[in-house]
């Protein structure tokens, strides 16, 4: 889930069993990468780069699990 407040964006995501490590993505709608964050156990991330409210922007979390599989959300 993403929240905007005070002009910053906070990112949630639930914990996945048996995740090694999350990797979160933000990008705009060309797809270019405006923000990246690595963690082994955080399920929240403030971004604080300034957005331009007309544009669309995505994020996305890939999980690696301890078996090295990875899902994506």
């Amino acid at each position: 889930t993403g929240e905007a407040e005070n002009g910053t964006i906070t990112l949630k995501w639930k914990k996945v069993a048996k995740a090694a490590k999350y990797h979160l993505y933000v990008s705009d709608d060309d797809e270019i990468l405006l923000d990246e964050f690595e963690t082994t156990s955080e399920t929240v991330y403030v971004l604080r780069r300034p957005l331009d409210p007309q544009k669309t922007y995505r994020w996305k979390v890939v999980v690696t699990l301890e078996d090295g599989k990875t899902i994506v959300g």
